[in-house]
């Protein structure tokens, strides 16, 4: 993983560079650092959201809420906050509960990771205008580029992550063979009309 954000942050400036008569890689390696920061934030916000969405697909059919902290669904001892971060607390932990442990099923970190990753190419589009659908105005291009944070995209970008999340937890819950829960499907409702 280190080595491919230092091929991203150091040796593509050098690609983009080539053929620039004004610009030299030195001046791209804080844009693509950059990129890699939004790229990191994206996942880290994105696999939160997914940690989140599996405790909607387990809780929810079983009626109960999906308030309170994470815990095991075996023994039910809570996760410590350190146990609690996207992929990488499953991964610490072996796989398995600190308390009693059982293997914890490796569905987490991968609704964790996949979850991370499609809000993360979500977040990139929007913030890099990216030419998706919908959007008027084409994003700066070459090697300076840089994302845009402004009242729309960010409110479009909301948009598109809720609406993204909520047919994660329908894709789940489906898949455990459970009916969707109707305060969910009201939830989505409401939330992709507003």
């Amino acid at each position: 993983m280190a080595v491919a954000i230092g091929l991203y942050v150091l040796g593509l400036p050098h690609l983009q560079a080539k053929g620039e008569s004004n610009i030299t890689p030195v001046d791209l390696y804080i844009p693509r650092a950059i990129d890699v920061l939004v790229f990191t934030w994206c996942f880290w916000v994105g696999s939160s959201v997914g940690s989140f969405l599996n405790v909607v697909a387990w809780r929810m059919p079983r009626g109960e809420g999906i308030n309170g902290r994470s815990h095991c669904p075996r023994c039910r001892a809570q996760l410590r906050a350190r146990d609690n971060l996207p992929v990488f607390g499953w991964l610490a932990l072996g796989g398995r509960c600190y308390n009693c442990r059982l293997p914890i099923s490796v569905r987490y970190p991968l609704v964790e990771a996949a979850v991370g990753i499609t809000i993360s190419g979500i977040c990139l589009g929007e913030l890099f205008q990216l030419s998706l659908p919908g959007q008027s105005v084409l994003g700066q291009r070459g090697p300076l580029r840089a994302p845009v944070v402004d009242l729309p995209i960010l409110a479009t970008l909301l948009y598109h992550v809720v609406a993204r999340s909520c047919g994660w937890a329908f894709g789940l819950i489906r898949l455990d063979g459970n009916r969707l829960p109707k305060n969910l499907l009201v939830f989505a409702a409401v939330a992709t009309l507003v």
